[in-house]
């Protein structure tokens, strides 16, 4: 978690100073979660929930959901929801900047972790 921590506080800092997030972190206990990112990240790249639910395995209320958990955490619209298209806000296009750059360092951490491993037990044997 102290890791994922600070790349969070990092990058989430445009809704305030850095003290002030770290504060709503650590008082809040952070409820999002990296699938939270990954359903908006998808209905950000296929312009509606349905598509992205279908790419994702997983239900339209899912995506819906998580979207609208992550509303409710940040305090923020992520959406300008018009009939049967998404259209990302102000808000919205910069936290997808970010969740996209925090889920590249999410997967580049998971593969350095595979390497280390991968090492490790070649080393062993």
């Amino acid at each position: 978690m102290g890791i994922v921590f600070s790349y969070i506080v990092k990058i989430f800092t445009y809704w305030g100073n850095y003290a002030t997030i770290s504060t709503y972190f650590r008082v809040r206990m952070m409820t999002m979660n990296l699938n939270q990112l990954e359903y908006f990240c998808a209905a950000v790249r296929y312009g509606n929930i349905t598509q992205a639910a279908k790419k994702l395995f997983v239900t339209q209320p899912t995506i819906s959901g998580a979207i609208r958990e992550l509303e409710r955490e940040f305090s923020v619209s992520l959406f300008s929801h018009t009939r049967n298209k998404l259209v990302l806000s102000e808000d919205g296009q910069r936290f997808y900047e970010r969740a996209e750059l925090l889920l590249r360092e999410v997967e580049t951490a998971k593969m350095k972790d595979t390497k280390i491993k991968t090492t490790r037990n070649t080393e062993q044997s």
